[in-house]
C-alpha cells in the first residue's frame, strides 16, 4: 500500500497515457493555450498573451494529490509576493472521479485565501494533453512557466527552483537559451538512469557542465555514477575535487556537496575531501548553524559519535530562538543512526522549537517520534500525538500520512490504532480530505479499531473515486479483507 500512494500521484490521472505527437513540448517551445476551461476561481488569464509584460505559472494539480496540496499555500505566497511584478499563477485540475468540478469548488472554498491564485477546471483533459502529455510529465504537481514572450521557460516541481526561475524572469536576467540547452540535456540524463546507462549519464552531466561549468547538480550527477552505479571510485574522487573547487567558499554549496560525497563505506575516499571544506567553511563561519548540521551530519553517517554529540550540544545553544532549525536539527538527532546517542539532545532540541513556536503542528510531530523511537514513552507519545492532531487540524495530508504510518509501519502497527483513528477522522473534515487515498486511510483506521461495517462503507467510497490505476486493486484487496472479517464475525 506504501507503493500505492507514491504511484498515484505520478500515474494516477485519467487520460495520462501518452498520446502520439508530432512535437514534444519543452523549454523554449510556445506555450500551449489553455483550451477550454471553466474558471473556478480568478481569470480568465490567457498565458499566451506575450504582451512582453506578463509572466504566467500553469500548475497542474489535484484535490486529491498530497504534494499538490501542501504546495498550495507556497504558491498563494508567490503569488503575493510577485504579483507587482506581472506574475500570474493559474491552478489547472483535470477532471477525474477523484477530482469532479464540486470536489474542486469544494477545495478552493474551504482553503479560502490560503489558495489566493486563479484556478480553472480542464473537465475535457484538452489541457492536460497539451502540456503535461505534450510534455511527457506524468507526475503532479508540475508547472510551466511561460515568459514574456510566450515561451515555455521553465518547467518542474513549483517548489525545486520555480521561484529562482521567476526572479531571474522578472528581473531580465533570465537565459532562456541556456535553459533550454540543460533541459534537453537533462531529459538525456532522466532516459539514461531510466535506462541503466550510466556511461550515457556521465557523457549528457559532461554536456551540462561544458555549457554551465558552475552546475554542482550535474558534477554530482557524475560523482554518483562513478561511486555507486559504475564503482569507478578513482573517478568519482576526481568528480569530488572538481565540484569542492565549483562550490569554493559558499556555505550553501559546500552544503550541498558535502552531504552527497561523505559516504558510510568510504570507497571513494571523498569523505577526507568534505570534511576539509566543511572544517574550512565552519572555521571562516563558527555560528553558521547550517554548516554546523551538516558537519554534524558527516561526523554521524562516519560514526564518530561522540565529536557528533559534542558539536550537537554546542549548535542547540547557538540555535535558540529558531524554532525551524531547531526542529530540523531534532529530526536529524533522531534519525536511526544517532537516535540511541541523542535521544536526549534530539528532545531537548525540539522543547527549545516548541517554546519559540507552540502552535507549529510539525514540532509536536518531531517530538512524537522523539518519545516513541528514542525515548520509547508510549504514553508521552501519545499525548503529544493526540496535541498534533489537533494543531494539524486542516493539513489533510500531514494527518493522512500520519495515521498511515501508525496503522501500517511496523515500529507503530497496533501501538496508536485509536490515534490513528483520531487523525483520520480530522483529516476528512480538512481541504482534499475526502480523497480516495484519505479514504483508504480512515477505513483502515476503523478497521483496525474494531468499526468494520464502518470500514467497508468507507472502502467503497475509496474505491468508487480512485481512477483506474495501480491503486484501485489494492483498495480492492482491502476491501475484501474487511469483508472476510466480518464474514468471521457472524
Amino acid at each position: 500500500m506504501a507503493i500505492k500512494r507514491e504511484w498515484a500521484v505520478v500515474l494516477a490521472l485519467v487520460g495520462g497515457a501518452a498520446m502520439a505527437r508530432a512535437e514534444v513540448l519543452e523549454v523554449g517551445s510556445v506555450a500551449p493555450k489553455l483550451g477550454e476551461v471553466e474558471w473556478v476561481k480568478g481569470g480568465p488569464i490567457d498565458p499566451v498573451k506575450a504582451d512582453g509584460k506578463q509572466i504566467t505559472v500553469v500548475e497542474f494539480w489535484a484535490t486529491w494529490c498530497g504534494p499538490c496540496v501542501e504546495t498550495v499555500p507556497h504558491l498563494t505566497e508567490f503569488q503575493r509576493k510577485y504579483a507587482a511584478k506581472n506574475v500570474r499563477i493559474v491552478g489547472v485540475s483535470q477532471y477525474d472521479p477523484g477530482n469532479t468540478l464540486d470536489d474542486v469548488k469544494r477545495f478552493i472554498e474551504r482553503m479560502d485565501r490560503k489558495m489566493d491564485y486563479a484556478v480553472a477546471f480542464d473537465k475535457s483533459g484538452e489541457t492536460y494533453r497539451a502540456y503535461m502529455d505534450a510534455a511527457e510529465q506524468s507526475g503532479i504537481p508540475t508547472a510551466f512557466v511561460v515568459e514574456q514572450s510566450g515561451k515555455i521557460a521553465w518547467i518542474g516541481h513549483p517548489m525545486d527552483g520555480m521561484e529562482t526561475a521567476i526572479e531571474e524572469l522578472a528581473a531580465g536576467k533570465y537565459d532562456l537559451e541556456l535553459a533550454m540547452k540543460l533541459y534537453r540535456i537533462d531529459r538525456k540524463i532522466d532516459r539514461a538512469t531510466y535506462d541503466g546507462e550510466f556511461e550515457d549519464l556521465i557523457k549528457a552531466a559532461d554536456e551540462a557542465i561544458a555549457v554551465k561549468p558552475d552546475s554542482i547538480g550535474h558534477h554530482l550527477w557524475k560523482f554518483r555514477a562513478y561511486a555507486g552505479y559504475l564503482e569507478k571510485p578513482e573517478e568519482a574522487k576526481k568528480v569530488a575535487e572538481q565540484v569542492l573547487k565549483v562550490a569554493g567558499n559558499d556555505p550553501g554549496k559546500v552544503i550541498q556537496v558535502a552531504d552527497e560525497i561523505v559516504m558510510e563505506e568510504d570507497k571513494a575516499g571523498s569523505n577526507a575531501l568534505a570534511f576539509a571544506a566543511l572544517e574550512k567553511t565552519l572555521a571562516a563561519a563558527p555560528k553558521d548553524v547550517d554548516v554546523r548540521m551538516a558537519y554534524f551530519r558527516a561526523l554521524a553517517v562516519t560514526g564518530d559519535t561522540s565529536k557528533a554529540m559534542k558539536l550537537a550540544g554546542e549548535t542547540i545553544e547557538l540555535m535558540k530562538g529558531n524554532a525551524e532549525k531547531l526542529s530540523r536539527f531534532a529530526e536529524v538527532l533522531s534519525s536511526p543512526v544517532m537516535r540511541v546517542k541523542c535521544g536526549e539532545l534530539a528532545l531537548r532540541a525540539v522543547e527549545l522549537a516548541i517554546e519559540v513556536a507552540p502552535q507549529e503542528p510539525m514540532h509536536h510531530l518531531t517530538k512524537f517520534h522523539i518519545l516513541h523511537e528514542c525515548k520509547k514513552d508510549l504514553k508521552a507519545a501519545n499525548v503529544t500525538g493526540q496535541y498534533f492532531v489537533q494543531l494539524a487540524a486542516g493539513d489533510a495530508e500531514a494527518l493522512n500520512n500520519f495515521a498511515w504510518g501508525l496503522l501500517t509501519q511496523d515500529d507503530f502497527k497496533g501501538q496508536y490504532n485509536e490515534l490513528a483513528l483520531a487523525a483520520s477522522e480530522t483529516m476528512r473534515k480538512s481541504p482534499g480530505g475526502d480523497s480516495w487515498m484519505n479514504l483508504d486511510t480512515l477505513a483502515l483506521a476503523k478497521f483496525e479499531n474494531g468499526k468494520i461495517d464502518e470500514a467497508i462503507v468507507i472502502e467503497k467510497q475509496a474505491i468508487e473515486k480512485c481512477p483506474e490505476g495501480p491503486a484501485k486493486p489494492e483498495l480492492q484487496a482491502a476491501l475484501e479483507r474487511f469483508e472476510e472479517a466480518k464474514k468471521g464475525k457472524e
